[in-house]
Protein backbone atom coordinates (compact mmCIF):
# COMPACT_ATOMS: atom_id res chain seq x y z
CA UNK A 1 0.00 0.00 0.00
CA UNK A 2 1.05 3.28 -0.88
CA UNK A 3 1.41 6.48 1.22
CA UNK A 4 -2.08 8.74 0.54
CA UNK A 5 -1.84 11.49 -1.89
CA UNK A 6 -1.88 14.94 -0.15
CA UNK A 7 -4.98 16.95 -1.63
CA UNK A 8 -5.04 20.47 -1.82
CA UNK A 9 -8.09 22.35 -2.63
CA UNK A 10 -6.68 25.61 -4.23
CA UNK A 11 -9.65 27.40 -4.92
CA UNK A 12 -14.00 26.49 -4.64
CA UNK A 13 -16.52 28.23 -5.87
CA UNK A 14 -19.87 27.55 -7.54
CA UNK A 15 -18.67 27.85 -11.15
CA UNK A 16 -14.86 26.04 -10.90
CA UNK A 17 -12.84 23.58 -7.94
CA UNK A 18 -9.37 23.98 -8.42
CA UNK A 19 -7.14 21.03 -6.64
CA UNK A 20 -3.68 20.11 -6.42
CA UNK A 21 -2.51 16.41 -5.77
CA UNK A 22 0.94 16.64 -4.01
CA UNK A 23 3.73 14.00 -5.07
CA UNK A 24 7.14 13.82 -5.67
CA UNK A 25 7.19 13.11 -9.07
CA UNK A 26 5.00 13.37 -12.03
CA UNK A 27 1.53 12.61 -12.23
CA UNK A 28 -1.43 11.61 -14.94
CA UNK A 29 -4.46 10.43 -14.88
CA UNK A 30 -8.01 11.24 -14.06
CA UNK A 31 -10.92 11.84 -11.96
CA UNK A 32 -14.26 10.86 -12.40
CA UNK A 33 -17.68 12.13 -10.75
CA UNK A 34 -19.39 13.10 -9.33
CA UNK A 35 -20.53 10.19 -7.92
CA UNK A 36 -22.87 9.60 -5.05
CA UNK A 37 -24.52 6.67 -3.34
CA UNK A 38 -28.14 6.19 -4.37
CA UNK A 39 -28.19 9.14 -6.71
CA UNK A 40 -28.00 8.96 -10.68
CA UNK A 41 -25.47 11.69 -12.16
CA UNK A 42 -23.62 12.32 -15.01
CA UNK A 43 -20.31 11.67 -14.85
CA UNK A 44 -17.17 13.81 -16.04
CA UNK A 45 -13.93 13.19 -16.57
CA UNK A 46 -11.28 15.45 -15.24
CA UNK A 47 -7.37 15.64 -16.52
CA UNK A 48 -5.01 15.64 -13.65
CA UNK A 49 -1.76 17.49 -14.90
CA UNK A 50 1.99 15.92 -14.61
CA UNK A 51 2.01 19.09 -11.57
CA UNK A 52 -1.21 17.32 -9.59
CA UNK A 53 -3.40 20.34 -10.56
CA UNK A 54 -7.11 18.86 -11.54
CA UNK A 55 -9.85 21.70 -12.33
CA UNK A 56 -13.23 20.69 -12.28
CA UNK A 57 -16.13 23.16 -13.62
CA UNK A 58 -19.34 23.66 -12.04
CA UNK A 59 -18.80 21.22 -8.95
CA UNK A 60 -20.74 18.88 -7.16
CA UNK A 61 -20.38 19.85 -2.97
CA UNK A 62 -19.81 17.31 -0.50
CA UNK A 63 -23.22 17.45 2.07
CA UNK A 64 -24.31 14.78 4.66
CA UNK A 65 -27.13 14.24 2.79
CA UNK A 66 -25.50 14.23 -0.83
CA UNK A 67 -22.22 12.95 -0.42
CA UNK A 68 -20.68 13.70 -3.92
CA UNK A 69 -17.11 12.70 -4.20
CA UNK A 70 -14.83 12.45 -7.46
CA UNK A 71 -12.24 9.79 -7.44
CA UNK A 72 -9.72 7.98 -9.80
CA UNK A 73 -6.57 6.04 -10.43
CA UNK A 74 -3.34 8.49 -10.90
CA UNK A 75 -0.26 7.27 -11.90
CA UNK A 76 2.91 9.11 -10.03
CA UNK A 77 6.69 8.86 -12.41
CA UNK A 78 9.49 7.81 -9.85
CA UNK A 79 12.35 7.38 -12.13
CA UNK A 80 11.66 3.95 -13.72
CA UNK A 81 8.89 3.16 -11.41
CA UNK A 82 5.11 3.57 -11.91
CA UNK A 83 3.21 4.13 -8.73
CA UNK A 84 -0.28 4.34 -8.75
CA UNK A 85 -2.18 5.94 -6.46
CA UNK A 86 -5.89 5.20 -5.70
CA UNK A 87 -7.65 8.74 -4.72
CA UNK A 88 -11.37 10.15 -3.59
CA UNK A 89 -12.57 13.39 -2.87
CA UNK A 90 -15.24 15.37 -1.92
CA UNK A 91 -15.87 18.97 -2.07
CA UNK A 92 -16.83 21.54 0.64
CA UNK A 93 -16.40 25.22 1.44
CA UNK A 94 -15.34 24.73 5.15
CA UNK A 95 -11.62 24.13 4.84
CA UNK A 96 -9.02 24.08 2.76
CA UNK A 97 -8.16 20.23 2.84
CA UNK A 98 -10.53 17.66 1.92
CA UNK A 99 -9.88 13.84 0.35
CA UNK A 100 -8.17 10.77 0.80
CA UNK A 101 -6.57 8.62 -1.10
Amino acid sequence: MHDPLPIEIVRLTSTLAELRLKAEGPLHGRLTGPHCPNRTTLIGSYVVQHDGKVLIPDPCLWTAETPYTYRGTVTELLGEVRVDHQVEVGLKFSGGKHGSS
